[in-house]
Order: structure tokens, then sequence, then C-alpha cells
């Protein structure tokens, strides 16, 4: 059973593109390997995308963090993973980034 971050990191995996790839689009292949890490490998996978994301946005981690009244060491460690992420903080990176879930998973 995932934990509510490792779903997250799960949903990411599969709707956000890989992290060494410029597609939008994600790469199944890659993508479904995700199921079967390790939750170290997920949380790694997921700070890896956060980091991509914000570069992508181009945003710095100052200006992340300014937006999500923390600091930012707190936005550095969760890309790094040297921090766990709580679902509330990835949903609000989300949300700052422009990532939007698909309807049927929005919903749930």
């Amino acid at each position: 059973m995932f934990s509510k971050v490792d779903t997250l990191a799960v949903f990411m995996a599969w709707f956000l593109p890989a992290p060494d790839g410029d597609s939008d689009v994600p790469v199944a292949a890659f993508n479904s390997s995700i199921f079967a890490c390790s939750p170290t490998v997920r949380r790694r996978d997921l700070g890896t995308r956060l980091r991509k994301l914000r570069t992508r946005s181009g945003l710095t981690q100052e200006e992340v963090a300014k937006q999500l009244e923390c600091s930012t060491t707190k936005i550095s460690r969760m890309e790094t993973v040297a921090r766990g992420s709580i679902l509330r903080d990835v949903r609000d990176l989300c949300n700052i980034y422009g990532v939007t879930a698909p309807a049927g998973i929005r919903d749930r």
C-alpha cells in the first residue's frame, strides 16, 4: 500500500515528463516502472520532477518559497529528498508550476 506522498509520486511519474526528457508526454515504459520501485526511489523521482517543474517554470527556489510562505531550505530539501514532502506542499507546488491532474483524477 502506498502512502499519500508515494501515491502522488506515482501520479507525477505517470503524468509528468521523465526527469531526463524534454517531452511533456510521459514515456509509458519509463513511467510504469515507478510502480515496482521502492518508496525511496519514488521519493527521489518526485524530488527530481519537482525541481524540473520549477526550472521549467523559470522560478527560483526563493520565488517559490515566497509563494509558499516557507524557507528556501524547505524547497531545496524537498527537491533533494533531504526532507520528506507532505501532500499539501506537493499539491501547492503543482499549482504554482501550473500542473493539473487529468479530470478523472482531479476529482478524487
